[in-house]
């Protein structure tokens, strides 16, 4: 059996001298003849003059008269897709069209269409899958996305997610996609 608890005597140790306080922070201990405890002249403050280094700055009239010409914007890359592809982009995109209602769609479908517009795709470890665009594409690098599991269907809200992402990596958006 378990013998009665005795509370042991507590060894009080002084905190060390570092810790300390010297003098307690309060009103009571306010020395104002001291430098840092003392009052606070405003007057005595002087206000410093910084030169400029770098010349005059220009008004914005002459700034308006400086500007060159805003140029173009690049005219959109457009891709002509097959009608399955269509579909998958519209809900990457969501497109408004009449009659599509947009819903989950399968990732075999998804893979299909990427690959149609000029992706290849590789399967990495897991469910990672890494999209490499092909030189003909004009695009610098290429995008990951997870397959969705255990179900093969990608649901809409997801699908919309991979939509954000295709823009945010190329700047794509719903107007670039047309069907053939």
């Amino acid at each position: 059996r378990t013998p009665p608890w005795n509370e042991r005597p507590r060894l009080e140790k002084p905190p060390p001298a570092d810790l300390k306080y010297t003098k307690p922070l309060s009103i009571v201990f306010h020395d104002s003849s001291q430098e840092i405890t003392g009052k606070f002249d405003k007057s005595t403050v002087t206000n410093r003059i910084e030169l400029k280094t770098r010349g005059e700055a220009s008004s914005k009239a002459e700034v308006a008269d400086d500007e060159s010409p805003v140029p173009e914007p690049e005219p959109q890359q457009v891709f002509g897709v097959n009608k399955n592809s269509y579909t998958i982009f519209q809900t990457l995109f969501h497109i408004e069209d009449e009659g599509a209602t947009p819903g989950k769609i399968k990732w075999d479908r998804f893979v299909g269409a990427l690959t149609n517009l000029g992706f290849s795709a590789q399967a990495l470890h897991g469910s990672a899958w890494q999209f490499t665009p092909s030189p003909d594409l004009g695009l610098s690098r290429g995008i990951q996305f997870h397959q969705s599991h255990p179900d093969t269907d990608i649901p809409y809200d997801i699908a919309r997610q991979f939509g954000r992402c295709l823009k945010h990596a190329y700047g794509w958006d719903g107007s670039m996609f047309k069907k053939k």
